[in-house]
């Protein structure tokens, strides 16, 4: 029975994401699939989803059917149930601990100790720091531990989730795909609650960034592991490109050439056995000449934003590097505090960079500080490229969609993911090392 469903979905995931760009499929349809997908989920791995994407899957649930009792925070809280069976062994893990809550404090008291403390964006970030730090810490301490994780079946709810949002966005703006190669029609759609009035859409509606990110982490998850099966592969990565193209977010787009190009010539068999440096330099040359062919070919899609962005740039975004650096130069050793980007600029909300933004809010004496932590767990637990998971796989690749992500997007609240995923590395279990 659980192998005739699991093979239903494997033919399922790529039909609906087909369905999604002809505007067939229903938002309580999609719903429908996903719990049926969970409920044949090890308890595990529907528990890493529901701590990481919990909170944005229960709000948008509620925004389509408000008269059902779900509450992302309920979600999340429910992740923690699901896994708890491991947090046996976190008393093991003192050093992990110690380092993850001496980042939260730290990020608390560049809040408490700024004059943002009043501001309530500022107010919103801290909070949105502490509780997902709290919540990705312990999902990507199950992720590095448990040996029950299923890749695959986190890859699948990832693209159903992904669908979920598409179709959730549909409903709340009005607008649709003109076909299954219509890759603008939600980037263009965002100028409608752009110029609205209606507070609502602004609340309900899904960031084509999060969207494009959450298809990039479902091609993660699968590359990620050491064996892999060719023939799924193909098919996941063509259903994830499908969808991340349809978002319209350019950090998943370009995110997702660079983790298929990483998982597929540097994470291989056959480099990681490689010692010569004159063999690894040809590697690398190989890498660079793939990415130099792929920025040539891309423009050829004919998507305008694609093309605008590799011929001009991303004007929007270096203005708010540059404010973010004007910022750092008024208060360069300690910053302005938590908060205080949007509450210098108002309306800006972040500079869009993980680096900009912990220098222009907590200042140099932050950066060195936060840096050290990740450098010093680092080489304390003999974390390298190739360590594995305890279902083997491959951490770094998370990691670098994660890295991905915090430098071209998102503020701290969303970044603090980055901190608690190299922090949940250590090697509690000593398993052998395998590779393809």
């Amino acid at each position: 029975m659980r192998k005739a469903i699991d093979n239903i979905f494997l033919a399922l995931i790529p039909i609906l994401t087909i369905g999604i760009g002809f505007n067939v499929i229903p938002f309580a349809v999609l719903l429908l699939i996903l719990v049926i997908r969970f409920v044949y989920t090890d308890k595990h791995t529907l528990g890493i989803i529901l701590l990481l994407f919990g909170g944005i899957l229960g709000s948008t649930i509620r925004f389509e059917f408000p008269f059902l009792p779900i509450y992302g925070l309920l979600l999340n809280f429910l992740g923690i149930v699901l896994v708890a069976d491991q947090f046996k062994y976190i008393k093991f893990e003192s050093e992990s601990v110690q380092m993850m809550a001496f980042v939260l404090i730290y990020f608390l008291l560049s809040y408490l100790l700024s004059p943002n403390i009043n501001d309530f964006r500022a107010t919103s970030k801290i909070i949105g720091i502490m509780q997902n730090g709290l919540f990705m810490y312990l999902a990507y301490y199950t992720i590095a531990h448990s040996p029950k994780i299923n890749n695959e079946f986190l890859s699948q709810s990832l693209f159903l989730i992904t669908m979920l949002f598409l179709v959730h966005n549909m409903n709340l703006l009005g607008i649709r795909p003109s076909n299954l190669f219509d890759y603008e029609w939600l980037r263009d759609g965002t100028a409608i609650f752009r110029i609205s009035t209606n507070k609502d859409l602004f609340i309900k509606f899904i960031n084509y960034q999060v969207i494009g990110m959450n298809a990039l982490y479902g091609i993660c998850f699968y590359l990620s592991k050491v064996c892999l099966d060719r023939k799924k592969v193909i098919l996941y990565s063509i259903v994830a490109l499908q969808l991340v193209l349809t978002s319209g977010a350019r950090q998943a787009i370009f995110g997702y050439l660079i983790i298929v190009i990483l998982r597929c010539f540097v994470l291989n068999n056959q480099n990681l056995k490689i010692q010569n440096l004159i063999q690894k330099t040809k590697y690398l040359i190989i890498v660079c000449v793939a990415v130099f062919l792929l920025l040539q070919i891309l423009p050829l899609l004919g998507i305008n934003y694609l093309t605008d962005t590799l011929s001009a740039g991303d004007r929007g975004r270096e203005i708010l590097l540059a404010m973010g650096m004007d910022l750092f130069g008024e208060y360069p050793i300690f910053g302005t505090g938590i908060g205080g980007f949007n509450h210098t600029y108002p309306g800006m909300l972040y500079p869009h960079n993980i680096i900009v933004e912990i220098l222009c809010e907590c200042g140099i004496v932050g950066f060195i500080i936060l840096l050290s932590v990740l450098i010093f767990h680092s080489r304390y637990n003999k974390i390298t490229l190739l360590h594995l998971a305890s279902n083997n796989s491959f951490i770094f690749l998370i990691v670098a969609a994660l890295g991905i992500r915090v430098m071209v997007s998102d503020d701290l609240m969303t970044s603090i993911g980055l901190f608690s995923a190299v922090i949940a590395c250590t090697h509690r279990y000593q398993q052998p090392q395998y590779y393809v």
